[in-house]
């Protein structure tokens, strides 16, 4: 759940879950071109195809517009930052999970060497100790059978 903080541009205070207070401006700015551009296309068409009897219906049908042009602009703005919010939050989550996953892939990598690490040099040193053994002890030659030791890479003992 989201912390909602306001933040200060200009004189109006905007209520922002998310959007960083740098990009509060832009948001703005946006705004303001949107609902300019939707004002001068809606004066534009009343004018030129509006049909008005009085400049008081003209007036009323480019107030409409107005409105109108406001409502799409705060429509479009509002959307398009909980989208980029969204795909923040998202990304976010997919990092958290694809980094955990590889912790877990080179830890279960990392055991794996280690055991046939520390088997190969426990089988060294068992060898070692059997042939000192057998160096100190002759006799014991026969009666000694060969090391059976599990060989992972080769698939031996």
């Amino acid at each position: 759940m989201a912390v909602q903080r306001e933040t200060t541009v200009g004189i109006l205070r905007i209520p922002l879950d998310s959007i960083s207070h740098r990009w509060a401006a832009f948001g703005l700015a946006a705004h303001a071109v949107l609902t300019l551009a939707g004002l001068g296309w809606s004066i534009q068409h009343e004018v030129t195809a509006g049909g008005h009897e009085t400049a008081h219906d003209l007036g009323n049908a480019i107030g409409l517009g107005l409105l109108w042009s406001f409502g799409v602009a705060t429509a479009t703005v509002v959307t398009t930052a909980e989208v980029l919010d969204t795909i923040m939050v998202i990304a976010h989550f997919v990092g958290r999970r694809m980094k955990a996953e590889g912790q877990a892939e080179g830890l279960a990598e990392g055991l794996a060497k280690g055991r046939a690490e520390g088997k190969a040099e426990a089988a060294a040193e068992m060898n070692a100790r059997v042939n000192q053994l057998l160096e100190a002890h002759p006799e014991l030659q026969d009666t000694l059978e060969p090391l059976l030791i599990h060989d992972e890479k080769s698939g031996e003992g």
